[in-house]
C-alpha cells in the first residue's frame, strides 16, 4: 500500500474538518470485504440448497429462524463475520459444501485482484489521495482476507476445503454428524440413531466443537438405550470439552451429569453438586429443569417433592403445541411408572462402576 500512494500527500490533501467523515469511510472500506465474504457465503449456500440460519457481520447478526428475518446485535464477539447454514441432505454434501466454502475467498481475491490490476493500469490516477487511500485499503483487506480464509488452519474456509479434498477422518466425522443431525431433525428417536455414524462422529479426539457434538450424540443414543457404561464414557468426554461450549450447553451437560448420578449411581451428593453448578438455571427450559430435579429429589428420598415436580412437568407439557405435546406426554407418563416402581422398591438396581464426574 505504501508503494501505491504517499502518506504525506494523503495528510496534505485531507481537510481536517472532514477527518471524521474520512475515518468513517475508512472503516466502511475495511468492513466491506467482510460483508462481501459473508454475502457470497449466503448466496452460494442458497444456490446449492442450504437453509440459511444466521448471518453475522460485526456487530450485527440476522437470524432466519422464524417466519421473517430478525436483525439483532451479535451474541459473540470472537468473529467479525460468519454464515451458519443448515444442510437438509447428505446427498452431494462434498460438492455442495466445497462450493459454499470456496466461493467467498475466491470472491475476495477476485475483487482485490481486479482493483490492483485497475490501479496498475492507471484507472485511479485522477482521484484525490483520500479516495485512492480508501480504494487501496479495500483492495488490501479484500486480498488479505481472501488469502487468510483460504489458509487451512483452525476453522477457516481453507481448513474445510482441505478436509473435504483429502477425505480425511475429520471429513467422515463431519459427514456422520451431518447425517445424525438430519436424522434427529426428521424425528428419529435417539435410540434409533445410526450406530456407524455415531462411531464415526466420535472417531477423532481433537478437542474441537465437532468432537464435542459427536460425543453428545453418542451420549444421547446410549442414554436412550440404557447403556449405562457408554453413558458414563461419552458424558465424561463431553464435560472435558466444556471450555469450548456455550454457557447454555454447559448447563445441559451439567444437568445430564446430575441425572446420571441421581438415576444410575444413586449418589445424591454428586447429583446435587452438579445441579447446583447449573448457573443461570433459567438458561434451560422449564421441562429440562424439572426432568433434572425429579431424579435428584428421588435420590434424596424426597418422594413427595419428586412427584409434585413430575405433576408440574405434566402441566408444562400440556401447554405445548399438539405435535410436540403428544410424544412428550406419552414418555412423561411412562416415566412415572418407573418412578413409582423405584419408590416402591420393586426394582433394585446395583450402581455400576463409572468415572467420577465430580471435580
Amino acid at each position: 500500500m505504501g508503494r501505491w500512494f504517499s502518506i504525506r500527500d494523503l495528510v496534505k490533501s485531507t481537510n481536517p474538518y472532514i477527518l471524521p467523515v474520512f475515518l468513517l469511510a475508512w472503516l466502511a472500506a475495511v468492513l466491506l470485504p467482510i460483508v462481501v465474504h459473508e454475502a457470497v457465503h449466503a448466496l452460494a449456500g442458497i444456490a446449492v440448497g442450504f437453509k440459511l440460519k444466521i448471518l453475522t457481520i460485526w456487530p450485527f447478526q440476522i437470524e432466519f429462524q422464524g417466519a421473517r428475518p430478525r436483525l439483532c446485535l451479535a451474541r459473540t464477539g470472537n468473529s467479525f463475520g460468519s454464515c451458519h447454514v443448515k444442510m437438509l441432505t447428505v446427498i452431494g454434501a462434498h460438492r455442495k459444501y466445497f462450493f459454499f466454502a470456496g466461493m467467498a475467498p475466491l470472491a475476495n481475491l477476485i475483487m482485490g485482484g481486479s482493483i490492483v490490476v485497475a490501479w496498475r493500469l492507471g484507472a485511479f490516477e485522477g482521484l484525490s489521495a483520500s479516495i485512492r487511500h480508501l480504494v487501496a485499503g479495500f483492495a488490501f483487506i479484500s486480498t488479505l482476507g481472501g488469502l487468510g480464509s483460504a489458509v487451512p488452519v483452525l476453522n477457516s474456509d481453507g481448513a474445510r476445503l482441505w478436509m473435504i479434498a483429502t477425505n480425511s477422518p475429520k471429513c467422515r466425522r463431519w459427514l456422520s454428524l451431518l447425517a445424525l443431525k438430519i436424522q434427529r431433525a426428521n424425528g428419529t428417536p435417539s435410540n434409533h440413531l445410526n450406530r456407524r455414524w455415531i462411531r464415526n462422529a466420535c472417531s477423532v479426539d481433537d478437542g474441537s466443537q465437532e468432537d464435542l457434538d459427536g460425543h453428545w450424540m453418542a451420549y444421547l443414543s446410549a442414554n436412550a438405550n440404557n447403556d449405562v457404561g457408554s453413558v458414563a464414557i461419552h458424558l465424561e468426554s463431553c464435560l472435558r470439552h466444556a471450555p469450548i461450549a456455550t454457557d447454555e450447553f454447559v448447563n445441559r451437560m451439567r444437568a445430564a451429569a446430575s441425572m446420571y448420578h441421581a438415576e444410575c449411581t444413586r449418589d445424591a451428593v454428586k447429583a446435587e453438586k452438579w445441579f447446583n453448578e447449573m448457573r443461570p438455571l433459567a438458561s434451560l427450559s422449564r421441562i429440562l429443569q424439572i426432568r433434572t430435579l425429579v431424579p435428584l429429589r428421588l435420590a434424596q428420598n424426597r418422594r413427595d417433592e419428586a412427584l409434585a415436580q413430575w405433576d408440574e412437568g405434566l402441566t408444562v407439557i400440556k401447554s405445548c403445541p399438539p405435535a410436540q405435546r403428544e410424544p412428550l406426554e406419552k414418555s412423561w407418563t411412562a416415566w412415572k411408572v418407573e418412578i413409582l416402581k423405584r419408590c416402591a422398591g420393586a426394582e433394585e438396581t446395583t450402581p455400576p462402576d463409572s468415572s467420577d464426574f465430580a471435580k
